[in-house]
């Protein structure tokens, strides 16, 4: 009895260490299988995905941003272009429009060289620049009358000049001689015979080197013209009686004479240098030699003129005499 107890204790003893055992390599068998198929695991399509999606958006943002970059550049690149292309245009619009201003401005000067001509005037073309004393109408204002030679008048020719334009009367060869013969026949100045005559239209003229001689000359109500270097010579006759030999006159204003010479011997006793009516008139470095039978050398006067307002008369006039000589010599008279 005992027995039997003891061997069925055994046997339950077996079975429980074979149950035990097949358990065990069970356990481990299913590890093993677990640890093998682990390599193995699918992942699932959506985790790939993802996955797959990052790596590609990891991927690309290198790409991206170089792309960026590139687009960055390539338009950073096209403004400098654009800018480039704007500032060359710019340039050549700038540089046409210069070019176009410079020949405008030169062709304007050529106009305005054209504009102004010079004319030779001797006795033999005369005629052409001057009908019956008065210019004609080829001379245009600011003209050139380059004169030369002799222009004496007389009974067959007269050479009487009345300007009616701002013109400029010089002489390249300095051999001019105007004789006009300028005989006064009445003694208020109203019939002056032949003269130089500038009217106001003349004003703005410039007179410069020119020889007078027994001429007399006179400016009437104009304003602004310059009588330089000029030489002019009285002697027995009476030119410029009643009013002068060289008068400046009904309200003349602005009238330069300078560095001149006047010379006056046995004219009747005309003055020599008259400013009637006459104001802001410069007598500046003028020579003016006197002898025999003469007038007032330099002389301010409202006589013989008609004047409008007594209270402004021969204002701010100004003279500066260089010298003057020989045995009579009459004053410089204001009145």
């Amino acid at each position: 009895m005992s027995t039997n107890k003891t061997m069925a204790f055994l046997l339950a003893l077996i079975v429980l260490i074979i149950g035990l055992s097949a358990v065990s390599a069970s356990d481990v068998s299913n590890t093993h299988e677990v640890q093998a198929d682990s390599s193995h695991v699918d992942i699932p399509t959506t985790v790939k995905s993802i996955e797959t999606s990052d790596n590609n958006i990891k991927a690309q943002e290198p790409s991206t941003n170089v792309k960026q970059k590139t687009n960055e550049n390539s338009k950073s690149l096209n403004v400098q272009k654009t800018n480039k292309n704007i500032q060359t245009a710019t340039k050549d619009i700038v540089s046409e429009n210069t070019k176009s201003i410079e020949k405008t401005s030169i062709k304007q000067k050529s106009q305005k060289t054209a504009d102004k001509s010079t004319y030779v005037v001797t006795k033999d073309t005369f005629n052409q620049y001057f009908n019956n004393g008065t210019l004609r109408d080829n001379i245009q204002n600011g003209d050139t009358l380059d004169f030369q030679g002799d222009f004496k008048t007389s009974s067959t020719e007269n050479y009487t000049m009345i300007f009616n334009k701002p013109v400029n009367l010089i002489s390249t060869t300095q051999n001019t001689n105007i004789s006009l013969n300028s005989t006064s026949t009445d003694f208020f100045g109203k019939d002056y015979g032949d003269a130089v005559v500038f009217e106001k239209t003349a004003s703005g003229s410039n007179i410069t080197g020119l020889y007078f001689y027994n001429t007399q000359i006179i400016v009437k109500n104009a304003s602004n013209i310059i009588f330089n270097n000029i030489t002019k010579i009285t002697e027995n006759k009476k030119i410029g009686g009643g009013i002068g030999g060289f008068s400046i006159r009904e309200n003349s204003s602005y009238v330069t004479v300078k560095n001149s010479y006047f010379y006056t011997r046995d004219n009747g006793g005309v003055s020599t240098l008259v400013g009637a009516y006459a104001s802001h008139c410069i007598f500046d470095n003028n020579t003016l030699d006197v002898e025999g039978n003469v007038g007032n050398i330099i002389y301010f006067t409202t006589y013989n003129v008609d004047i409008t307002d007594y209270s402004h008369t021969n204002e701010y006039n100004q003279q500066t005499i260089k010298s003057m000589d020989h045995q009579y010599q009459h004053q410089y008279v204001m009145v």
